[in-house]
């Protein structure tokens, strides 16, 4: 390939320069264009008829009354059908039963952390889902 003189290689520069001068320059255009129609569409809160209690979110935080302490760990129920549940149960099987649902610890976690066998943690929550399954069944026939 043969080499390009002084001035082809001046020209391509200044030919690439006016080409990213344009780019620029629309891009700017286009930026400027997209916040104007931006301005254009805006409401602002402000002339909403609307209390402004009804934009604004309340945080719940649990009360200490939904609060189970297993193995050291404070483990919030979150509801009060949740805390009945657990409540029913004994003290193992809430134990089970909070640490896998609520904590989201594996079985073999909860095995450990409780000092039992793995088939004893399995047959405790298995005993758990059925008293909650009975307790229920109970609260429907009323």
């Amino acid at each position: 390939m043969p080499e390009k003189s002084e001035k082809t290689k001046k020209r391509i520069e200044h030919k690439f320069d006016t080409y990213l001068k344009k780019v620029a320059r629309n891009a700017k255009k286009d930026f400027l264009k997209l916040q104007s129609s931006r301005y254009e569409n805006e409401i602002s809160l402000d002339s909403f008829p609307y209390e402004s209690e009804q934009f604004s979110v309340t945080d719940e935080y649990f009360a200490d009354e939904n609060l189970f302490v297993v193995e050291g760990l404070e483990i919030p129920t979150g509801s009060e059908s949740m805390t009945n549940f657990v409540s029913i149960l004994s003290e193992k099987q809430r134990n089970i039963i909070l640490l896998y649902y609520v904590a989201e610890f594996t079985e073999e976690d909860i095995a450990q952390k409780l000092s039992i066998s793995r088939r004893e943690e399995s047959y405790q929550k298995d005993l758990a889902h059925y008293e909650i399954f009975k307790f229920i069944c109970k609260g429907e026939k009323k």
